[in-house]
């Protein structure tokens, strides 16, 4: 009598495959012919069973999350120009080759020197040129002396101001150019006003500094403090910037010794705006002086009219202000002698020196300061 076929139960289907035993079990010793992979999917270490989905092991049981999609083959590594076993990329197809070009070496071209800055160094050159040829053809009488000397020296020093500006601002890094050029319209913007008024008083045949007798004459007055305050301001932020702008040690401490002390001589000048005894007892529209216990109409020294019978603020003024070319120039020239003076060759070396300098003439200009405000001449102590 024939068996009946047993029939599948309702709704199942076909019966699933018996589930693989987890390696390491007893049941796994021998996995069945079908599930062994070939030898060689073995050693590329991709079953053939798991083609279509790779992440799918036979021992895994949960469900598979992730994306069913063909695993993307790597390149073959092959032997390359640059070192073995380097893998090497497959040409691009469909597209166009790209050129590419190599430098040698890195084609940066130095800052230039501020155009602005240059342009007044220009104009104040031609301003000495000028007041040079006035002083000699007409010689204007203010308070005893050439009225155009005055300008002479201004437009000297502003020269030379100028030029060592514009040099710094060429140590800036690329991030703070703008910063700089800023910097720059601020101080030709105030040295364009400082040289308006003394040239135009020195026209009129009065002072510039120091007079307030007329409402013009002190609008003047206030405009040509503001703008030497703000060329005072500039030159802080100026230093600051500069502080850790250069690499070389002799040259970086010079930078700084340099902007330090010349900011300190620029300030003496606020101690010339205030009034002295005679002109509070005597007001006759002058305020300030440059002498100390002599009035400024006193015998001085030839051109520069520092006083020789008191103490005068505007040698530690200008002793102190030129430090900002003095210091470097030092440095430069440490550096030129390197060849000749095997003992600086040596960055500390130079350093050593130009910090000795810096301290000298630090004590320098104090010195100069208290002797003015104490009244000596500056030739007191040359007898």
């Amino acid at each position: 009598m024939d068996r009946p076929r047993r029939q599948p139960r309702p709704g199942r289907g076909r019966r699933r495959p018996r589930p693989v035993p987890r390696p390491g079990t007893r049941r796994s010793r021998r996995r069945p012919a079908r599930l062994r992979p070939r030898r060689r999917a073995r050693r590329r270490g991709r079953h053939r069973h798991h083609q279509q989905d790779p992440g799918r092991r036979p021992r895994d049981r949960r469900p598979d999350r992730r994306r069913r999609h063909r695993a993307r083959r790597r390149p073959p590594r092959r032997t390359a120009p640059h070192g073995a076993g380097e893998r090497v990329r497959p040409p691009l197809r469909n597209r166009e080759p790209v050129m590419t070009a190599v430098l040698d070496r890195p084609t940066t071209t130095p800052p230039r020197l501020n155009r602005v800055l240059l342009a007044v160094a220009g104009v104040m050159v031609a301003t000495a040129v000028v007041t040079a040829v006035l002083a000699v053809v007409d010689p204007v009488q203010i308070i005893g002396r050439n009225g155009w000397l005055k300008p002479l020296k201004f437009s000297i020093s502003i020269a030379v101001y100028a030029l060592t500006i514009a040099w710094l601002l060429t140590l800036l890094p690329a991030r703070r150019q703008r910063l700089g050029r800023g910097i720059a319209w601020v101080i030709a913007i105030a040295m364009a006003v400082e040289m308006t008024a003394i040239v135009g008083a020195v026209a009129l045949g009065t002072t510039s500094h120091f007079n307030v007798s007329t409402p013009l004459h002190s609008a003047v007055w206030a405009s040509m403090g503001t703008a030497i305050a703000a060329v005072w301001l500039v030159t802080v932020a100026l230093a600051v910037l500069l502080w850790r702008a250069v690499d070389d040690p002799a040259r970086r401490l010079a930078i700084r010794a340099g902007l330090v002390i010349g900011l300190a001589g620029m300030a003496v000048a606020f101690l010339m705006t205030s009034p002295t005894a005679d002109q509070l007892n005597d007001y006759s529209g002058i305020v300030g002086a440059h002498a100390v216990g002599v009035p400024d109409d006193g015998p001085g020294l030839p051109l520069l009219g520092w006083s020789t019978t008191g103490g005068d603020l505007r040698v530690p003024h200008f002793v102190g202000m030129h430090a900002l070319q003095a210091l470097p120039l030092l440095a430069f020239g440490l550096e030129a002698l390197r060849r000749r003076v095997p003992a600086l060759d040596s960055p500390r070396s130079r350093f050593r020196v130009v910090a000795a300098a810096s301290v000298g003439y630090a004590a320098l200009v104090g010195f100069l300061t208290w002797q003015a405000l104490a009244g000596i001449p500056v030739t007191g102590f040359l007898g």
